[in-house]
């Protein structure tokens, strides 16, 4: 422990002494602002009754640029089970109608009569019924192409929000504001997408991880005090995380100032540790992650580098939906993603997140660790054979 906790903090002072670490540090903040700013400069979340007509009205013709689309979503009134209901029979229906050539009106009103599959998660009862449609007007080898409502289909088809009035969006945005700070919301949005910024960032710094045996300080824990290959690799690993975690606190730190001046200047909740609870509980497992990924395939090939296309690949995969058909769950196959989006488990950030989440997420995590051991250990075993060679 005497040798293990200098080696760790000579290792992270080199880092820090990276000047590609400051420029990373600069670069991050600089994108998660810009990709921020219209919920920290601009009137948002309480927009006046003009700017809102306008988005809604944009967004009901399918016509607003992707920037607005996404700010609209924060708007968008929760529909009740009934109206989602008759939403997705509906557009199931349209769907059934130019793909397999049913009655699609009369199916409609047959399954809204008779509430087929109201309280059926897999929607068996309307799937049996439109299949046994489909079977009198398509040629056998056409059935074989049906896509049935299940629950992890359900959801291409209808919506469980709509855009409501000004006053019903703005009531709602209040009744959010009184159950979570302003600030947490923001806190939400890092970790959706800031998250994703950093991890591009960490490629990069770890893939530089084992390149300062050279240095004074280095050179004699390394060969005068006897490091042992787990005390080497461990503490390269850890005094290069804490740089890289280092960095990306001091973004949350001035995100976090940004954040305040916003929520003072509209009058709104703001609290000091929101951005960092997300940055730490969601952003951080996954540098850690990707660091003990990058650690064993450097003590492989002597360098990182050429495996930082392959973790951009991965992590855009993890920018993908990856919910199970309710939307609050992550779909088994997709564990293996380095991150996951919180917005795919809503269909808007702003609405306040239930207990029920924190512990749909708790296995990705451990999945997240196992990752990390197990990067680790290979990583020391490795370094063991080079010694020996």
């Amino acid at each position: 422990m005497k040798t293990f906790l200098p080696f760790i903090w000579v290792n992270c002072r080199h880092s820090l002494k990276n000047p590609v670490l400051w420029i990373a540090l600069l670069v991050c903040t600089a994108i998660i602002f810009a990709m921020l700013a219209d919920i920290l400069t601009g009137p948002f979340p309480m927009v006046d009754e003009a700017l809102y007509t306008e988005w809604a009205q944009s967004l009901q013709e399918n016509a607003p640029p992707p920037r607005i689309r996404s700010l609209m979503m924060e708007y968008m009134i929760r529909s009740s089970d009934w109206d989602t209901y008759v939403s997705r029979i509906r557009d199931y229906c349209r769907f059934c109608e130019i793909n397999f050539q049913i009655p699609g009106e009369a199916a409609f009103n047959h399954i809204i009569e008779n509430r087929l599959s109201f309280a059926d998660d897999n929607w068996d009862t309307v799937t049996k019924y439109l299949y046994s449609l489909a079977e009198q007007t398509v040629p056998a080898e056409r059935l074989a192409y049906f896509v049935p409502l299940q629950a992890e289909t359900a959801r291409n088809f209808g919506g469980s929000l709509h855009v409501g009035s000004y006053e019903e969006a703005m009531a709602q945005v209040q009744s959010y504001l009184s159950l979570s700070r302003y600030s947490e919301y923001v806190g939400r949005r890092i970790g959706d997408i800031g998250g994703l910024v950093l991890l591009f960032a960490c490629f990069v710094l770890f893939s530089m991880t084992f390149s300062r045996e050279s240095a004074p300080e280095m050179f004699e824990l390394l060969h005068v005090k006897r490091i042992s290959p787990a005390v080497f690799v461990w503490g390269k690993y850890l005094g290069s995380s804490l740089a890289v975690v280092f960095m990306g606190f001091l973004s949350m730190t001035i995100l976090t100032g940004i954040t305040a001046y916003h929520c003072i200047r509209q009058g709104m909740d703001w609290g000091i540790l929101d951005l960092y609870k997300y940055y730490f509980a969601w952003v951080v497992p996954s540098m850690l992650m990707v660091g003990a990924i990058m650690t064993a395939f450097t003590m492989l090939c002597r360098t990182g580098i050429p495996l930082i296309p392959l973790l951009f690949f991965w992590v855009f995969a993890g920018t993908q939906s990856v919910t199970d058909g309710k939307g609050t769950t992550i779909a088994k196959q997709f564990f293996w993603n380095i991150t996951v989006r919180i917005s795919s488990f809503h269909d808007a950030l702003f609405v306040p997140l239930e207990q029920s989440f924190y512990l749909s997420i708790l296995p990705h995590k451990l999945f997240q660790a196992a990752v990390l051991f197990f990067c680790m250990t290979i990583a020391v075993l490795l370094y063991e054979q080079q010694k020996i060679k």
